[in-house]
């Protein structure tokens, strides 16, 4: 199967293979402070497929790579205690910072994600959410949350969210909802 790096390199596939193809984004088109990984792009679904890969940041991405809308960092070791830039990632749909070390979301991590609908922050270590977190996600219409140790949710945490159709909370400490 043909390989096609996403920097600087034009790739042309017979159109039988368009299904299967599998970009690699190398590592001189995806760092982390300086730690290195290699994700796959999955182009016909504009995916990128950064799960298990033993990644402590959020990786900053190129600026071609603003096409993909659904990014996969699950299962890794982010713990978001600084905010991602989110470089190369504006056009972000659906984000999965499942399965991850996170404990808690600073105001504004989102901030430049705009079009962000989805967000999957399954089995981390998040114990509260603060009202101000989503103030900027106006699009956001999913957040899930599932098995966490929230105890406490700020007043007006998904007051921001005018589009917000469902929110998972359970297996988490909550005994009540503002």
């Amino acid at each position: 199967m043909a390989r096609c790096s996403v920097v600087g390199e034009v790739c042309r596939l017979p159109l039988v293979l368009i299904s299967l193809v599998f970009i690699q984004i190398i590592s001189s088109a995806l760092s982390a402070d300086g730690v290195f990984g290699i994700c796959t792009l999955r182009a016909q679904v504009q995916q990128v497929n950064c799960s298990a890969r033993q990644l402590t940041n959020v990786p900053e991405f190129n600026e071609s790579s603003e096409a993909f809308h659904n990014l996969d960092l699950s299962s890794n070791m982010i713990t978001l205690q600084s905010v991602p830039t989110w470089k190369g990632a504006g056009g972000l749909k659906i984000l999965n910072l499942a399965k991850n070390s996170i404990s808690t979301l600073q105001p504004g991590f989102l901030a430049v994600l705009h079009e962000l609908e989805s967000l999957y922050l399954d089995n981390n270590q998040l114990t509260d959410l603060e009202s101000s977190v989503f103030q900027t996600n106006k699009a956001l219409t999913v957040l899930s949350f599932v098995n966490n140790s929230i105890s406490r949710l700020g007043d007006v945490t998904f007051a921001y969210l005018p589009a917000l159709m469902e929110v998972r909370l359970s297996e988490n400490l909550l005994e009540t909802l503002p």
